[in-house]
């Protein structure tokens, strides 16, 4: 409570533009801005295998549906066109040949794996 009169008394100015998860303090007209400002991790594209894709429909031209994406040897995980993955992967472009996703605005091409030990007995 006494924060709040603090800093009603010297009239700090809160951001006008809230979002449902918090307040926005900076927007950027283009992401390689904000990049040059925090700087860019760079990732390894081995660390990503496409285990499946499911084409449900055709959209002006473009192909509808998910893939299944497998990130650093975890379970893969069921991505629909235009959702993320972490560690921020997002899912752009499906084809019955492959997949492309975008990482930090920098395109990444995945064909489909196929693992040759599966459905052998040991």
């Amino acid at each position: 409570m006494s924060a709040y009169w603090v800093m009603r008394i010297a009239q700090v100015s809160f951001p006008s533009t809230m979002s449902g998860k918090g307040v926005l303090f900076y927007k950027s007209g283009s992401d390689q801005a904000v990049r040059s400002l925090f700087g860019e991790k760079s990732f390894d594209a081995s660390r990503l295998v496409l285990r499946g894709v499911v084409i449900t429909g055709n959209d002006g031209g473009a192909n509808q549906g998910m893939a299944l994406i497998e990130v650093d040897g975890k379970p893969a995980e069921a991505v629909s066109v235009g959702e993320m993955v972490p560690p921020g992967i997002r899912l752009e472009k499906i084809s019955p040949e492959g997949v492309v996703v975008t990482y930090q605005g920098k395109e990444i091409g995945l064909q489909q794996s196929f693992d040759s030990t599966a459905g052998k007995s040991q």
